[in-house]
């Protein structure tokens, strides 16, 4: 195509250099097509909504891995739960369900304020996500 080599500066971010690709190809697409009315080509706002993607490609793709640290941690503490349940029962000599039992009565005030946390944060989540959307129709 006859594009101008990229520069060797390795220091530079891959959306830099994306940039810099884009800019290359745009001005040598100048020079060959005749006719076509570049200042109607809105190149700005197609590289701006390309950048909000990428952005929320990333921020997907870091809530995907929270979300999977954290299930792995409710699976830990479930597991160190059952056990500590079950050396309590064996030292009261009461069976497992009963602790649990007494364990959910002890700690269900707790549970509304972590609904009310949860759902505070998945709000903010799906209120980004659609802000991200809303810029990339």
């Amino acid at each position: 195509m006859g594009i101008s080599d990229e520069s060797d500066d390795i220091e530079k971010t891959p959306w830099s250099r994306f940039q810099d690709l884009s800019h290359r190809i745009l001005e040598n697409s100048k020079s060959r097509v005749e006719g076509f009315y570049w200042t109607q080509f809105d190149a700005q706002s197609i590289v701006e909504c390309l950048r909000n993607s990428i952005s929320l490609a990333d921020m997907v793709r870091k809530n995907k891995s929270w979300v999977a640290g954290k299930a792995g941690e409710l699976w830990t503490s479930l597991d160190e739960l059952k056990v500590s349940l079950e050396m309590e029962g064996e030292r009261l000599k009461k069976n497992p369900e009963e602790m649990l039992m007494r364990y959910l009565q002890r700690t269900s005030s707790i549970l509304p304020e972590r609904l009310r946390i949860l759902e505070e944060t998945t709000g903010k989540v799906f209120f980004v996500l659609y802000y991200y959307m809303d810029l990339c129709p």
